[in-house]
């Protein structure tokens, strides 16, 4: 799933690496802009554009046995994002860069605690994370605003929704 384009850069991905394109299963790949998608039944998916600069950019609200889950991928501040988190018991969403260090198209924690609060968010994963944010305890900027809790996405990581 991703936004318009994805398609052809998947397939020229293939066309550079045809390994990537011979898996034991088929490979669908759909774009999709402000939808809502039912997967067997009780998972639901909304999408909707997110704010990265003129390029395309989804995020993903992915909803299940009444537990709801937000990725944000890159992004800046707006308010297509608080919707789709309303409520969400984990958001994972891109901590680009410190406070100290705004790049239009990304997020900083002091947005990404504006976010997580307005949408009543319980849980945050920061992701994304530039080498920028290493220098700063970037979970302790969003805690500054935010009361939910604030983990840092690490490889491998596993989360209970």
């Amino acid at each position: 799933f991703g936004p318009p384009g994805i398609k052809d850069f998947f397939q020229r991905l293939i066309e550079l690496y045809p390994l990537l394109g011979k898996t034991k299963f088929p490979i669908k790949v759909y774009e999709l802009t402000q939808e809502m998608i039912r997967l067997n039944g009780d998972t639901i998916i909304k999408t909707d554009q997110l704010n990265h600069q003129g390029h395309a950019c989804l995020g993903y609200r992915i909803e299940y046995s009444g537990k709801v889950l937000v990725y944000s991928g890159d992004t800046d501040y707006c308010e297509n994002l608080i919707n789709l988190a309303q409520e969400a018991e984990v958001l994972i969403i891109e901590c680009s860069f410190p406070n100290e260090y705004k790049v239009a198209g990304h997020l900083i924690p002091r947005e990404i605690a504006s976010i997580a609060t307005q949408a009543e968010v319980k849980k945050v994963i920061l992701t994304h994370l530039y080498p920028y944010s290493d220098q700063v305890d970037v979970v302790a900027q969003v805690k500054e605003k935010f009361r939910g809790e604030v983990f840092l996405a690490r490889d491998l990581m596993e989360v209970v929704v």
